[in-house]
């Protein structure tokens, strides 16, 4: 998860420390209840290449992270995440999936359409808004 914000539009500075925590969070039901069944990884060894991670979000799915480490980016890894989770989740009875994403974030935003995800909102930072 580090090494995939890392140099990023959505690097923050974290930390390990603080990614870990935030895996924390989100296993533990921050984000709503944590959907395992829905939510997959693939490693190389002890290497963790890329993650989904589902939650249930007031009762609906969402995309709480999909990470791909940047050595194997470009490589259809997240197309792969991101389609075995919708699988899961249509199998589980769900229709749909939300998510959240900095527009900013070109290689995102472009997988995201290409999965035929649409724009339904848009979430401003009020300190930003003059």
């Amino acid at each position: 998860m580090l090494a995939a914000y890392r140099g990023t539009v959505d690097d923050e500075g974290e930390t390990e420390a603080d990614a870990v925590a935030e895996i924390e969070r989100t296993l533990s039901g921050e984000y709503g209840p944590f959907q395992a069944d829905c939510s997959f990884a693939v490693d190389e060894g002890p290497r963790v290449l890329g993650a989904s991670m589902i939650s249930l979000w007031e009762g609906e799915p969402i995309l709480t992270f999909v990470v791909v480490h940047p050595d194997v980016k470009r490589r259809g890894l997240g197309t792969f995440l991101l389609a075995t989770s919708g699988n899961a989740l249509v199998s589980a009875g769900y229709a749909h999936l939300d998510l959240f994403v900095t527009e900013e974030n070109e290689p995102a935003v472009s997988l995201y359409r290409r999965l035929g995800f649409q724009l339904v909102d848009r979430l401003t930072d009020p300190s930003l808004e003059s």
